[in-house]
């Protein structure tokens, strides 16, 4: 876990202490102790931080409060020397905030700490929920507010300040509380144990707490106890479904037509009047629709969609999107799925500008609501070119790939070969020019390449100065993602571990110091995780002689009961030489702070993790090389 020094001494000091920031000194106050509803005035220094060079920053406000929702608000300050300043008003409800600044794809969020300031009382005194608002940023709301990982540690000295002040939180707060532990650990289970059994005693338990408690009884592998929760919530509150487990059994039942759609109506009968599962039947909506276009019932499919509440619009492009792709990639039904295809991608588009909706997720930036609009016109708009490429109309269908490219800034090199590929079939010669600064930005695939060999040949008769020209291009982009990949690096310790491998053999990180060690955190349900594992081999095949380098792929998060045997069996399948090591409890992946998987640390030869990388953004040699890279400057000297 990361040490935030300066928070783990400020709580420390006394219960009168008035110092107002806990994290960073680069975000200073006016007023030093702000109150909700005031006005206050803050300065940004970035002298010392990732933003010192930016000629500009944005920044995002976010005010939180333990027991409502996080309400993001993205301003510009204004630039006065080598200081920015800009002038905000406290909301009335909320209890304590957290910034952020940006430039470009530059973010500072203070080390994953972000800048953090308690909210106060007319005496001075911390608002009651300020310390748990903050213990939120650094367990349950780390995705809400930007940050990549938890700090379970900080989170906790947070919540003990808060209980310290204000004894009667614990049930008030109880899920910030409780997220503040580590489950995976067998101590906080048994504090955690302790705690649950004290609250769940009281006799005037709401609705919403006894279902609280009865999640973190099973997060600390107390089934017995959570069933019984859920049993006197029913004996107390009347008996109510589970509208996201029937989610769920909808999505996975294989069954007949005539079957789905009683199941479907039994749904909206049994749920359809209840506010709280509004989310789960719209998932359910999309899925249904997906099962009648499969079938072909497209009269019912009409039907269903002209029923639909006007809220569920987002599912209805959603489900149209997914099925206009399937008939894509099995080259059916290409006249319908792309009128499909062409209704999701108007609508996509006109809601990129279009303003904000009550039902827009409060935690999101301005900034990050118009990027996630923009990220699903991409999606729909490569879906609709895509059709008319099948179709035979590339040159109708390059404005929509060139904008689907723009919209995911490149970062999908599927989508980028989508465009090059059909810019090729309507001018080749144009092929160079689009090409060309995605190969220097790494943006490229072999496809890609491939096309800008054949548009370079159009011109040359010479193979061999392609390749020499191609090299060129990957120099200069090797060098440039070099530079780039030392501005990500970190310096903290890895946290020690001892698992199990596949073969029943120990493994622990202290057994393999010396070496760069590569941990990559997985599951056999991951979609992510499985469609990166071809490029994975390739990195393992590439170091396999290399007696330095040691890749271990730490199999988590599993709900099966016999974890090594589903693992096996997966790799078995795919065949897959990887040196699996067995999480069972889950305890290593909550200590490396993970958020989602797959996940990967590039750890150095003394123990200390270098580089992060999430999530697989596509081209198995792309992230080959890059992964290679990461290697090779895991041990250089940090300057």
């Amino acid at each position: 876990m990361k040490p935030f020094l300066l928070i783990g001494l400020s709580l420390l000091a006394l219960p009168l202490c008035t110092k107002a920031q806990y994290s960073g000194e680069a975000v200073k106050l006016e007023p030093a102790q702000p109150r909700p509803g005031q006005t206050i005035t803050l300065t940004y220094s970035p002298a010392g931080t990732k933003l010192a060079k930016a000629p500009a920053v944005d920044g995002v406000i976010y005010w939180l409060q333990p027991k409502g929702e996080t309400i993001a608000q993205s301003f510009t300050p204004t630039k006065s020397g080598g200081l920015y300043r800009a002038t905000l008003t406290v909301p009335d409800t909320v209890q304590a905030m957290a910034l952020a600044f940006e430039a470009g794809k530059t973010t500072d969020n203070n080390g994953n700490k972000l800048y953090t300031f308690l909210l106060y009382g007319p005496d001075g005194q911390p608002q009651p929920g300020s310390y748990a608002s903050l213990s939120q940023v650094y367990s349950a709301s780390m995705y809400y507010v930007g940050n990549e990982e938890k700090d379970i540690e900080q989170a906790r000295r947070l919540m003990d300040r808060e209980l310290a002040l204000n004894p009667a939180a614990k049930r008030r707060y109880l899920i910030s509380h409780f997220y503040a532990f580590n489950p995976g650990n067998e101590a906080d289970r048994k504090t955690m144990k302790a705690d649950l059994d004290a609250l769940a005693a009281l006799p005037d338990l709401t609705r919403d707490e006894l279902e609280s408690l009865s999640y973190f009884y099973q997060q600390a592998r107390q089934e017995d106890q959570s069933d019984a929760l859920i049993k006197r919530k029913e004996q107390a509150y009347g008996k109510t479904g589970d509208s996201y487990a029937a989610y769920q059994n909808f999505r996975e039942q294989r069954v007949s037509l005539t079957q789905k759609k009683a199941s479907y109506a039994k749904i909206q009968q049994e749920f359809g009047k209840d506010p709280e599962a509004t989310t789960p039947l719209q998932y359910i909506y999309s899925t249904y629709l997906n099962v009648l276009a499969d079938s072909a019932c497209w009269d019912d499919f009409n039907a269903l969609v002209k029923q639909a509440p006007a809220d569920y619009k987002p599912m209805t492009m959603r489900a149209y999107n997914s099925i206009a792709w399937a008939g894509a990639e099995k080259g059916e039904n290409l006249e319908r799925g792309a009128e499909l295809a062409k209704q999701a991608t108007e609508w996509a588009k006109a809601q990129v500008t279009a303003p904000r909706l009550a039902s827009d997720y409060s935690w999101q930036s301005d900034k990050k609501l118009r990027k996630s609009r923009q990220y699903t016109y991409g999606l729909y708009a490569d879906t609709y070119g895509s059709l008319l490429v099948k179709q035979g109309k590339a040159a109708q269908a390059l404005p929509y790939l060139k904008e689907a490219v723009t919209a995911m800034e490149g970062e999908d090199r599927d989508i980028n070969e989508r465009y090059i590929k059909a810019l090729a079939q309507v001018d080749l010669p144009a092929v160079t020019r689009e090409a060309e600064p995605l190969i220097l930005e790494n943006k490229a695939s072999k496809g890609i390449e491939e096309a800008l060999k054949a548009a370079y040949l159009k011109r040359h008769t010479d193979e061999s100065g392609f390749a020499a020209y191609l090299a060129r291009l990957k120099k200069t982009a090797a060098e440039q993602q070099k530079n780039e990949l030392r501005e990500r690096r970190v310096n903290r310790p890895a946290p020690a571990f001892t698992l199990v491998n596949l073969d029943g053999k120990v493994v622990s990180l202290a057994s393999l110091k010396g070496k760069t060690v590569i941990v990559d955190f997985w599951a056999t349900w991951c979609g992510p995780c499985v469609k990166s594992f071809p490029a994975m081999q390739k990195a393992v095949e590439r170091f396999k002689a290399d007696p330095n380098v040691a890749f271990v792929f730490v199999n988590t998060w599993q709900k099966e009961p016999d974890k090594q045997k589903n693992a096996a069996d997966f790799l078995a399948k795919k065949q897959y030489p990887f040196n699996v090591l067995l999480d069972d409890k889950d305890e290593v992946v909550a200590a490396y702070g993970v958020l989602g998987i797959p996940t990967k640390f590039i750890i150095d030869k003394t123990g200390t993790i270098r580089f992060k990388e999430i999530g697989f953004p596509g081209g198995d040699d792309a992230m080959v090389d890059t992964l290679s890279m990461m290697i090779d400057l895991a041990n250089e000297p940090l300057n």
